[in-house]
């Protein structure tokens, strides 16, 4: 009798295996069937309140690494049909009386 797929509980992978897998693995991507399949799921483990965020798991990233992710996207430009999506997103939105007079006294840095 064999134990199926838990042949392996509670043994380490060495680190020279990891590598190997690692190096295995690298360019392989998902066709787009499965990527479907793994988008649905997550949409209802989402819903489920079974997967959180980073934020929602109250993760932060150090100042040092949210400067490097500010630098990469400094100067970044959208293709013009990104924008369009943005534009149609928004398009129809109204902005509450609360939200407005945020931002009115926001542009004074009150």
């Amino acid at each position: 009798m064999t134990l199926g797929n838990k042949s392996r509980l509670g043994r380490k992978t060495s680190s020279e295996t990891k590598k190997k897998m690692s190096i295995a693995h690298t360019g392989r991507k998902h066709s787009e069937e499965t990527k479907k399949k793994l988008s649905e799921i997550f949409k209802i483990l989402y819903k489920e309140g079974k997967l959180k965020t980073l934020k929602e798991r109250g993760y932060i990233h150090s100042l040092e690494t949210r400067r490097k992710i500010s630098e990469a996207g400094t100067g970044r430009k959208h293709s013009t049909t990104t924008l369009l999506k943005m534009s149609n997103s928004q398009t129809g939105k109204k902005h509450t009386e609360e939200s407005k007079k945020k931002m009115s006294l926001s542009r004074f840095r009150l």
